[in-house]
C-alpha cells in the first residue's frame, strides 16, 4: 500500500523567498511608524514667496489671494496664496510675487514642500484653475508656533 501524502520539503529557496518578505514587510513598518513616514512627519507652518518675472499682464487676474496652488507634475497641494505683490514693468509684462502658505517637512534643515526644497532659487511649477507659470522660490519664513 502507498502512502498519497505528498510531503512539503522546505529547501534553501524557500528560506530565501520567505526572508525576504519579512524583511521587506518590517522594512514598511520602520519606515511608516518609526522613520521619516507616512504617520511621523513633522509639519512645519512655512509662508515663502514664489517670484515671477516677466508674467504677461493678461494674466495678472487670473491668480487671487485665497487660491490654492498645485504642482504641475505632481498635482499636489503647495499651498495658499496669502498676498500678491505687483510690479508692473511695461504694458506687456508685470512683475509678480506670491506670499503662498503650507505646510513643509523638515529634512535635514531643509524645508519640503511635497518633495520640492523650499530654499532661495528653486524653481517651482505650479498651477492654479485659470493659471499654469514657472517661478523662483525667493524667501521662506517659518511662522511662530501658537
Amino acid at each position: 500500500m502507498k502512502n498519497n501524502k505528498k510531503r512539503i520539503k522546505f529547501n534553501i529557496v524557500d528560506f530565501i523567498a520567505v526572508f525576504l518578505i519579512f524583511a521587506s514587510l518590517c522594512t514598511t513598518a520602520v519606515f511608516f511608524f518609526l522613520g521619516k513616514g507616512l504617520f511621523t512627519q513633522n509639519k512645519v507652518d512655512v509662508e515663502y514667496v514664489i517670484s515671477i518675472d516677466y508674467l504677461p499682464t493678461e494674466f495678472v487676474n487670473n491668480i487671487s489671494v485665497d487660491t490654492e496652488i498645485f504642482d504641475q507634475n505632481s498635482s499636489f497641494s503647495l499651498g495658499r496664496v496669502t498676498y500678491i505683490d505687483l510690479s508692473f514693468i511695461n504694458d506687456d509684462y508685470t512683475t509678480m510675487k506670491l506670499y503662498v502658505a503650507a505646510k513643509a517637512e523638515e529634512e535635514h534643515g531643509v524645508l519640503y514642500i511635497n518633495g520640492i526644497p523650499l530654499k532661495s532659487g528653486t524653481q517651482i511649477a505650479f498651477r492654479t484653475p485659470e493659471l499654469m507659470y514657472d517661478g523662483v522660490c525667493s524667501s521662506v519664513i517659518r511662522k511662530a508656533v501658537d
